[in-house]
């Protein structure tokens, strides 16, 4: 029984360290954002020697700290104040601010005077520290005094609230609407600043507002094309991703045909069940065609493809409105028909019917360019090896999603 309690400890431990460094990020995000918005021309290391360096005339060094659930003592700002105080003495001849950033859920009352940051200096934690770092065993009070003109604490909101904040300076400094400053833009800046942080030297963590600015721009171009499974809230990158699809569909009175294309890994993920049930949402049904037929191209060899197109033929009889086309292997099953567009009219003794060709295509991806040039395609990759031979069609890539995510994405773009 002690170990369960343990190993839950050690999981809240955990997830207050990895909330704390999102913190750390998304504010660091909000600052750039207020400079960018306040026109300034600032530049900035991200894990210099604080979380967030403000290089001026007087660089300030930020660090942010997030107590949710942990009440804020003097014993719990030891170690920061005590790195800042040793970081200022060696640092003397250089107008350093330094400033700690304190969501604290208790609402403690966390103004220090110098005589309490002098007692908080000379507890065992920070006087260990001013001992490693400084060699001081005894604290010089009088030092203490000029560093407490340069040290201040400010406190800041929960994560919700500065993430609020935070999308509120997306979209204005975007242009876009808040739902994909939040969904799409957001986590892309985030992504941005994350790759900065683990960069190796101090010069390639040092960003300018203009970099910065130049980056987000871009966004705006890239934003279809790459997605990482990063978190477990897939609805969120859904629901902005169909609203974009949906209003480039109103723009430009224009419908697309997807291209869906699987990379090897896919071989044990993707049924015929599912294929069936993605082609099913985009079949002609009751006389109404909204949606063109969609095209799976598969990275698979083709001993595992002809298993699964027999799968599928299969299953016909169960889904007798769903024709497949795979009009590009070495098995067709009816060229003739195939080689019509996927919905036609005819006549039968004077009256025209509506009649269908296939439902939907698969094929092997080697296939990609005839596909392609045959469709007014856009392509959904997922954990596909790209080729630049198909890099002129529009198209996004997802890394890491299952197939339950595959069936939602496609189910919402059907509709």
């Amino acid at each position: 029984m002690p170990q369960k309690k343990k190993q839950k400890q050690k999981s809240r431990d955990a997830d207050a360290t990895i909330k704390g460094f999102e913190y750390q990020f998304l504010m660091t995000q909000k600052r750039l954002l207020e400079d960018l918005k306040a026109g300034k021309t600032t530049t900035f290391v991200i894990e210099g020697a604080e979380d967030l360096d403000v290089l001026s005339t007087n660089t300030e060094l930020q660090q942010y700290k997030y107590y949710e659930k942990t009440k804020v003592t003097n014993s719990v700002l030891q170690k920061p104040i005590a790195y800042m105080y040793c970081h200022w003495k060696k640092n003397k001849n250089k107008k350093f601010k330094y400033k700690i950033f304190i969501y604290d859920s208790q609402q403690s009352d966390i103004k220090l005077t110098s005589l309490e940051i002098s007692d908080i200096l000379k507890l065992t934690n920070a006087k260990k520290i001013r001992e490693k770092n400084l060699g001081e065993e005894k604290l010089p009070e009088n030092e203490v005094s000029v560093f407490s003109q340069s040290f201040s604490i400010e406190k800041v909101e929960s994560f919700q609230v500065e993430e609020t904040a935070v999308i509120n300076l997306v979209s204005n400094a975007l242009h876009k609407s808040l739902s994909s400053s939040k969904c799409l833009y957001l986590p892309l800046i985030s992504q941005y600043i994350h790759s900065i942080a683990i960069r190796e030297s101090i010069d390639d963590r040092t960003i300018s507002l203009a970099d910065f600015l130049s980056h987000i721009k871009k966004m705006d171009t890239e934003m279809f094309r790459n997605f990482t499974k990063c978190s477990t809230n897939d609805d969120r990158l859904i629901n902005a991703f169909v609203s974009q699809m949906k209003s480039i569909k109103k723009s430009n009175s224009h419908t697309y045909s997807y291209v869906l294309r699987f990379g090897r890994l896919w071989k044990d993920r993707l049924s015929a069940d599912e294929i069936n049930t993605i082609a099913s949402e985009f079949a002609y049904k009751n006389n109404r065609v909204t949606n063109k037929p969609v095209t799976f191209l598969l990275d698979f060899n083709l001993k595992d493809l002809f298993s699964l197109k027999k799968e599928l033929l299969t299953k016909r009889n169960k889904n007798d409105f769903l024709i497949m086309n795979d009009g590009y292997e070495s098995i067709r099953f009816d060229k003739e028909a195939f080689g019509r567009p996927p919905i036609f009219t005819t006549s039968k003794n004077r009256n025209r019917y509506v009649d269908v060709s296939f439902n939907y295509r698969i094929a092997s991806s080697k296939h990609s360019i005839e596909c392609l040039k045959e469709l007014d395609a856009f392509i959904i990759n997922f954990d596909f090896s790209l080729d630049e031979s198909t890099s002129t069609y529009p198209s996004v890539n997802f890394t890491g999603f299952q197939s339950d995510f595959v069936l939602k994405l496609m189910g919402r773009l059907a509709k």
